[in-house]
């Protein structure tokens, strides 16, 4: 017993190091970063966390709201500095540090399914080193969170069932299981999915006595608590950053679930999310989802049960989110990857655990490629000619080698051939196998790194630095001049100097030193401002590829 413990204490301290290892690479690897540059998504966030932090309000009305959960990890950074520069830096820090927890939370997954101490902990290293574990810590976005949030949920479930199922003490677990889809709940529209299949599997273990009464009534009540929490405080942070008002989604999925043709594309690009999901995870998430439908006939309960909220979760995500958004013309509407990257890392783990099962690997390719040609069918040439915004797309991005374009063809051929071959090293060679994981993953995680956020941060800086800004400068913002630059900086510019939004045609507050307006194509810069007051002129002007404006001076 004594060499056990003494053994489980080394492991955890190697745990501990590539913790620390993964934080420290995520750290590097955002380190070029220091203004948001994902917008609206990320200074919708600062400005919650502004707010939660003790700082001024925000006018975001007719946005998407930002719900409070991941603000309220954040604002912490707003205790320590004004300095926006200096806030975005330790928020970076603060998703690293949480981002990093993947690794011992897949030991345990790995642990779990059955995987040795040495295959656990290095297959945990694999699913930390995902882009979609890795690449969004870079930004200010709950997708630098939910995976770890996902895969606490997972495990929690299964150690209350398990424990239950021993005798041992369950309670905590299962109210852990329930302060996690809570939690998602309070950070993500996501995490209303989440929850229903939280709830549902309450209830289920509820009716057919799969657990004792009394974890899962305190589970519930647990789960109901936090949630009115949650919402309450959702509201709360509502009249705070939306005083007119959020901007509606479920307009769009009532028609879509309503009509022939908002099946037809609720179906096709919920089945391209799966796709993307499976692309994302070199083909592993494949055989997870394979291998889960499988547990749920032949499973111990524990296993069912997370097996069946994990299939339940990735189809609800997949097809609701699709369903209550519009079309805008992007690739993204078709086949994207960031809404169920959240669930990639446990994918991983799952499923290269169930590598020896030959069947679920054919399984999985006939999923990549059922899914690709679904998806290929139902957007037909509109994968080429529609909008490619390359920070959606770092995994296919990478495997295609094409940062200015999608292919779904080549993505799924290479996805494929990583699925085999890991297959095959599995089998017989499986430290090569686990390597080839974590070198593709460091490599994409590298390379989105430099063709994709690095350039988003060199746009902004050049689209958004505002040069004639002074230390003294009271600043007005025009509604009109692109959100892409108006609303980070909104936030670039220090609290006390006292920003203004200003409608068209209205004038600026009386004290204001500093305007930023539109600048529309077909006009000079000095004629940018009609109807502008006497004695401001212009001083600074710039095209730009995210947008036009020129700053005023009295």
């Amino acid at each position: 017993m004594h060499d056990q413990r003494g053994g489980d204490r080394r492991w955890w301290w190697l745990i501990s190091a590539a913790w620390l290892l993964q934080a420290g690479l995520r750290l590097w690897l955002g380190s070029h970063q220091d203004v948001p540059a994902a917008n609206p998504d990320e200074t919708g966030y600062l400005f919650a966390a502004r707010v939660l932090g003790g700082g001024a309000d925000a006018d975001l009305s007719g946005a998407t709201f930002y719900q409070i959960g991941y603000p309220l990890l954040i604002s912490p950074a707003f205790w320590f500095s004004d300095d926006p520069g200096t806030v975005y830096h330790l928020v970076i820090g603060i998703n690293s540090l949480i981002s990093a927890l993947i690794v011992p939370l897949a030991y345990v997954a790995g642990l779990r399914l059955a995987l040795s101490r040495a295959t656990a902990f290095w297959v945990a290293q694999a699913a930390a080193l995902l882009p979609a574990s890795i690449f969004f810590t870079q930004f200010v976005l709950t997708d630098a969170i939910l995976p770890v949030v996902v895969l606490a949920w997972l495990l929690a479930i299964h150690s209350w069932l398990d424990r239950d199922a021993r005798g041992e003490g369950a309670a905590r677990y299962a109210v852990a299981a329930s302060l996690s889809a809570a939690y998602a709940y309070a950070t993500h529209s996501r995490g209303l999915v989440i929850l229903i299949a939280h709830a549902a599997l309450l209830g289920f273990v509820f009716a057919f006595r799969w657990a004792s009464r009394r974890p899962t009534l305190i589970a519930g009540g647990v789960l109901l608590g936090a949630v009115a929490a949650a919402y309450a405080a959702n509201l709360w942070l509502q009249g705070h950053t939306y005083p007119d008002g959020i901007k509606e989604l479920g307009n769009w999925l009532s028609e879509r679930l309503t009509s022939p043709d908002g099946w037809a594309w609720t179906i096709s690009g919920g089945l391209g999310q799966i796709w993307y999901l499976t692309v994302a995870t070199w083909g592993l998430g494949g055989v997870a989802l394979a291998g889960a439908a499988v547990a749920l006939r032949r499973a111990g309960r524990p296993e069912r049960a997370v097996a069946g909220v994990t299939l339940l979760t990735v189809t609800g995500i997949a097809f609701v989110t699709i369903a209550a958004l519009p079309d805008e013309h992007r690739v993204g509407n078709y086949v994207y990857g960031r809404y169920l990257a959240c669930l990639a890392p446990a994918l991983l783990v799952a499923g290269f655990a169930l590598l020896a099962r030959r069947r679920l690997v054919w399984a999985s390719a006939g999923l990549l490629l059922g899914t690709a040609l679904i998806a290929q069918i139902h957007a037909g040439t509109r994968l080429t000619r529609y909008i490619f915004v390359p920070f959606d797309f770092p995994e296919t991005s990478f495997l295609t080698w094409d940062w200015h374009g999608f292919k779904l063809w080549p993505a799924t051929a290479v996805a494929l051939l990583i699925l085999g071959a890991t297959a095959l090293l599995a089998r017989r060679f499986t430290a090569g196998a686990v390597a080839l994981l974590c070198a593709v993953g460091l490599g994409a995680d590298i390379m989105a790194t430099d063709r994709i956020s690095d350039v988003m941060t060199e746009e902004m800086h050049v689209s958004a630095r505002l040069d004639a800004l002074r230390p003294d400068d009271k600043v007005a913002v025009e509604f009109d001049v692109p959100w892409k630059i108006r609303l980070p900086q909104t936030f670039a510019i220090p609290s006390e100097l006292g920003r203004f939004t200003l409608a068209k045609g209205e004038q600026p507050p009386p004290g204001t030193t500093l305007v930023l307006t539109a600048w529309p194509r077909d006009v000079p810069a000095d004629a940018a401002w009609p109807g502008r007051p006497s004695g401001w002129h212009p001083v600074e002007a710039r095209r730009t590829t995210l947008g036009d404006w020129v700053a005023w001076r009295r």
